[in-house]
């Protein structure tokens, strides 16, 4: 066979297959080592087999040379092509992403829960409740439009959510949020603003808050009157 050595002895020879083949020298066959589980290769490599030999591929998530195969941690590089706003997370052969709080998608793409909404933030410093008495010339009334909005620093992180004394929060007769706040991610509840005009809840009006994960917005009416203003905390 071609694939057999010729041995020449005194009068005759001998012929043996080579190594990777099975027969008796002068029919040789292939060995499938893959098949007869004979191969040396990793059990996370794959095994191919070929005339007279195999070779050894590690899997996909490992790396080596086939004969040893070691994980490779996706997550040391580039957060494993996770979302900036996901944690990679490695396993065997494998990772996965999943969004952190406050955010939502596939792990790859994470957005919070508030994106689809377009909404203007507050950040007047003056409207926190905690400054004190101050200035009561600013009023929210007339030009205010019906939109979601947030509470960001300096004004602080939420609409007061308490009774504010009167001559606060940069108008006479400051407003705040009379409800329930919502505490799961994407949650939705209607409350209420009201005024404190000679008694806690004038003017009592609907209000819907949204829960974004990380921060609270608010789809605020108009103040019925001027010397209204709302009211923040942090």
């Amino acid at each position: 066979s071609p694939h057999a050595l010729c041995t020449n002895t005194l009068a005759s020879f001998t012929c043996a297959c080579h190594e990777g083949f099975l027969g008796d020298g002068f029919i040789c066959e292939d060995i499938d080592e893959c098949t007869s589980y004979i191969d040396s290769c990793d059990v996370n490599a794959n095994c191919t087999n070929t005339v007279g030999n195999f070779t050894c591929t590690c899997h996909p998530g490992y790396t080596g040379d086939g004969h040893t195969c070691a994980d490779i941690n996706e997550c040391l590089v580039d957060n494993g092509g996770c979302d900036t706003q996901a944690s990679c997370t490695n396993t065997m052969g494998n990772f996965s992403c999943s969004c952190n709080y406050g955010y939502t998608g596939d792990g790859f793409t994470c957005v919070d829960f508030c994106d689809e909404l377009s909404y203007v933030n507050i950040s007047d410093s003056w409207r926190n409740v905690n400054l004190g008495a101050g200035t009561t010339s600013y009023c929210d009334s007339g030009d205010w439009v019906v939109q979601w909005y947030r509470v960001v620093p300096p004004a602080g992180t939420r609409l007061a959510n308490e009774c504010p004394p009167p001559d606060h929060c940069g108008s006479a007769y400051p407003a705040w949020y009379s409800g329930t706040e919502p505490t799961t991610p994407g949650e939705e509840i209607v409350g209420s603003v009201c005024t404190n005009l000679y008694e806690c809840c004038r003017f009592p009006a609907a209000v819907t808050v949204r829960n974004c994960g990380l921060y609270l917005i608010y789809e605020l009416p108009n103040p019925p009157t001027c010397n209204i203003t709302y009211c923040t905390d942090d």
